[in-house]
């Protein structure tokens, strides 16, 4: 499988981030499972970020064919080579391709005079073009894909076929697969792949026994007569159909205008149950049906309660694709000033910006700025305005411990997450270790015998005490507490590692090499760390220690 992968020059192509040159590693990663959800996840970022293709990317579909010929992941894979081919794509939105003769953008066919305009970020025409025909050509598969005993992997290729209309038979099939389809779902996606050549096919289809069948019929044609009914039971989501809120709200603002008016009570309701990236096309659909000529006094009562609803949540005014949708309503893209229109009070949402960009940083690595923007957050009152505050203030305590001139403040934030959780005992340990490594060291092992005493049976209370005896030089002690560690948890690998080093500080050297090989055959990839830990310097002439080292060698 992947013949021909390196007879490429990836290098001299490009993706998102520059050459392409890390592209083969990708799809070889995509033939391990352990592998897979990272390597797609890469590609979708590189060589189709954020809708564009590169010039990499239509060397890039021969291997997707030959993965899911090959069987691997099929539905998932088939997903992908569809963005790849279309772009951002789903009933209402046609997305982004080329045929080669007819360039087709956001629901607009034309001739291709250019066809190396840049559409955008480098996106052109050709290869667009080249996309298509890589994917065309993989067409007897497809078709073969339509039968297939699994009906996402029958629902994604109904996607991918129906940008392959053109193609000899392929219309046939969707439409004769339609008529024997059993899967309600599946249906659904035969619609969407057929409604831009036989909308009356799919017309007919809006009394289909199965709902989410007749809600994609919906959705593709918004303004038919019931499709706005249908359209608002997708809001509340559809069995089997993940994507229904999202498409029912994008598509309620194709509606006829007194159904989209009619249907904002629902969007509300909708914008205070979701949250993140989900709220946009909520979001939008409110803003058309509210304020069609744009926000401006005086204010209708609908209109007031869409503003009512959208202040009510936090999320718009974080994400900054809104701000434009705002804007071009005249709404203000401030939380506080569009509160201000309708005399309302909301929550600082400085303070709620600040946890969002925190977490942001902090999981990107980014420690400083992290840091910096958890520092200006008033936590006391933050837990009951923020959905993740609490995760928040662990990732805040969790890399001030890692700042040595931050540990009282880090210990401070520890006390506080144990008084919080439902189960104290991780924070209190982690409030001690941070204290072992404070100026005050001798109280980290009162701290920790604390911790003991209130939680006898759990063995990393006293794995910690252990740790922060060790730290202060005190290794009968510390070997003591890591024995009763062990006593509680036979397989506690890091308790392990700390008897042998502890052993060998005591001078127990047979003792100490029986914890290690005890240690790795709990675990056998802490051999990497073998020559990290100064405390097993006494075992490391010994051949039984080499031969756990060697076994370490890739």
């Amino acid at each position: 499988m992947l013949d021909g992968l390196d007879d490429i020059n990836w290098g001299s192509l490009q993706h998102a981030y520059g050459p392409a040159d890390d592209v083969p590693d990708h799809l070889r990663a995509l033939t391990d499972p352990a592998r897979f959800d990272d390597a797609l996840e890469s590609l979708y970022g590189n060589v189709f970020h954020q809708g564009s293709r590169y010039s990499a990317t239509p060397y890039v579909v021969p291997f997707a064919v030959e993965l899911i010929a090959g069987g691997v992941q099929p539905a998932r894979l088939l997903r992908w080579l569809t963005s790849l081919v279309a772009g951002y794509r789903n009933p209402i939105n046609p997305g982004l391709w080329c045929d080669g003769e007819h360039l087709h953008q956001w629901g607009t066919t034309a001739p291709v005079t250019d066809p190396h305009r840049n559409l955008d970020h480098g996106t052109t025409p050709a290869i667009l073009a080249a996309i298509w025909h890589h994917a065309a050509q993989g067409s007897a598969l497809w078709l073969a894909l339509l039968s297939d005993d699994d009906p996402a992997v029958r629902a994604a290729v109904a996607g991918l076929l129906g940008l392959l209309v053109k193609v000899e038979g392929v219309r046939a099939a969707l439409q004769a697969r339609l008529e024997d389809e059993p899967s309600g779902v599946v249906r659904g996606a035969l619609c969407a792949a057929l409604v831009a050549v036989d909308p009356e096919l799919v017309e007919a289809r809006l009394a289909d026994p199965a709902l989410a069948c007749r809600f994609t019929a919906a959705a593709c044609l918004p303004q038919a007569e019931g499709a706005a009914a249908l359209l608002l039971a997708g809001l509340d989501g559809i069995e089997g159909y993940d994507d229904a809120p999202d498409l029912a709200a994008a598509a309620l603002r194709e509606v006829p205008r007194a159904e989209l008016e009619a249907a904002i009570p629902a969007l509300c309701r909708a914008l205070q149950s979701s949250a993140g990236f989900s709220i946009i096309p909520i979001v939008q659909t409110l803003l058309a049906a509210a304020f069609p000529q744009g926000c401006h006094a005086p204010l209708s009562v609908l209109q007031e309660q869409v503003l009512l609803a959208l202040v009510a949540s936090p999320y718009p005014w974080r994400i900054g694709n809104l701000w434009g949708d705002l804007r071009s309503h005249n709404v203000p893209h401030i939380r506080a000033k569009a509160a201000a229109l309708i005399e309302v009070s909301v929550p600082d949402d400085d303070a709620l910006q600040d946890v969002d960009s925190g977490l942001t940083y902090a999981r990107m690595g980014f420690v400083e700025k992290a840091i910096g923007h958890f520092d200006a957050v008033p936590w006391v009152t933050i837990f009951d305005q923020h959905p993740d505050g609490f995760d928040a203030l662990i990732h805040y305590a969790q890399l001030l411990s890692a700042t040595p001139d931050r540990l009282a403040r880090a210990a401070e934030l520890w006390g506080e997450i144990a008084v919080r959780a439902d189960r104290p005992i991780t924070a209190m340990v982690n409030r001690a270790l941070v204290l072992a490594r404070a100026p005050d060291a001798p109280s980290a092992a009162e701290t920790l015998r604390e911790v003991t005493d209130a939680f006898p049976r759990e063995p990393d209370g006293w794995y910690a005490l252990g740790t922060a005896l060790r730290l202060l030089e005190r290794p009968e002690e510390a070997l003591a507490a890591t024995d009763r560690a062990i006593a509680l948890q036979d397989d506690h690998r890091d308790a392990w590692w700390n008897r042998s080093g502890l052993l060998c500080l005591l001078g127990r050297v047979e003792l100490a090499l029986q914890a290690l090989e005890r240690c790795v055959a709990i675990d056998p990839e802490v051999v990497v760390r073998l020559s990290q830990d100064d405390d097993l310097a006494p075992l490391r002439s010994l051949p039984r220690f080499q031969a756990l080292r060697a076994s370490a060698a890739p």
